[in-house]
């Protein structure tokens, strides 16, 4: 899906931005790190604009995606923790309760039913970065490090299939952002992507 969001980019996205009428808003507040998002459709495809906000370490939320789904982070820099569902042993949990093992809890209270996510790896996203994930076994989260992280994410059809069908949802529905701070963050992703167009400009005509 990398280079679908890339041909996007390249060919509609200026535009896009130019019209705050096709965007719809979400304020994704249920849990750190909060996500101000609009999306709009694109062909069978749907593109959305995340300004996440920075967070303490192990405040973000572990999550699935239930759609294929590819990032490029434009701005910002953010750590980003890839794991994997695990159901674990006695041995285990006797561990995760004394703190000496690497998984990681997602039950927030008794009525939950818990989720154990075996975290597989963590890497740095810093400024110009594209990556996918395309496997709905795959749980992630994202943490801004100091400043507000932006980003684009495009996302495909639902798996049939879905990882987090069991996981209880009880935030509800989700507020929409006002129309003032919509043409906001239109207008920063508008700059952003110019002067990531006069910096490639300038790189091939020096080069």
């Amino acid at each position: 899906m990398i280079e679908e969001l890339k041909d996007i980019e390249n060919h509609v996205l200026a535009d896009l931005l130019k019209n705050p009428s096709i965007w719809n808003t979400l304020d994704v507040n249920y849990h750190k790190p909060r996500v101000e998002r609009l999306w709009t459709q694109v062909g069978e495809s749907r593109l959305m604009l995340h300004v996440i906000h920075p967070c303490a370490p192990g405040e973000s939320l572990y999550h699935p995606h239930p759609w294929p789904s590819a990032m490029h982070v434009l701005k910002g820099r953010y750590e980003m923790g890839l794991g994997i569902r695990h159901t674990p042993g006695i041995k285990e949990i006797q561990e995760m309760m004394g703190g000496r093992s690497p998984l990681i809890d997602c039950g927030k209270d008794e009525h939950d039913i818990k989720v154990f996510i075996k975290q597989i790896c963590k890497i740095e996203m810093n400024g110009d970065n594209h990556y996918e994930m395309l496997e709905n076994k795959g749980w992630h989260f994202v943490r801004p490090v100091d400043e507000i992280c932006y980003s684009l994410m495009l996302i495909g059809k639902p798996f049939e299939e879905k990882d987090d069908q069991d996981i209880p949802k009880k935030w509800g529905k989700l507020p929409e952002l006002e129309e003032d701070r919509k043409l906001d963050i239109l207008r920063i992703f508008r700059e952003i992507i110019r002067l990531s167009n006069v910096g490639e400009k300038i790189w091939r005509v020096g080069g």
